[in-house]
């Protein structure tokens, strides 16, 4: 779910309403990616591994 209002970037990370983690890139990009979770209760952080690469599939050559 992408959480935008009104076309204005939140000015800190207090605004960001169900932050569940400040970066997920881990400090991998230029610019830290928040996480949200609006549906759980208490929401949960997200897990897996951030992948940078583009997968490219050469099925059937």
């Amino acid at each position: 779910q992408v959480y935008f209002t009104h076309g204005r970037v939140p000015q800190s990370l207090a605004e960001i309403r169900g932050l569940v983690c400040e970066d997920i890139t881990g400090g991998r990009e230029d610019m830290p990616i928040p996480a949200t979770n609006l549906v759980d209760d208490p929401p949960v952080p997200p897990t897996g591994k951030l992948n940078k690469g583009l997968p490219i599939c050469m099925c059937g050559y």
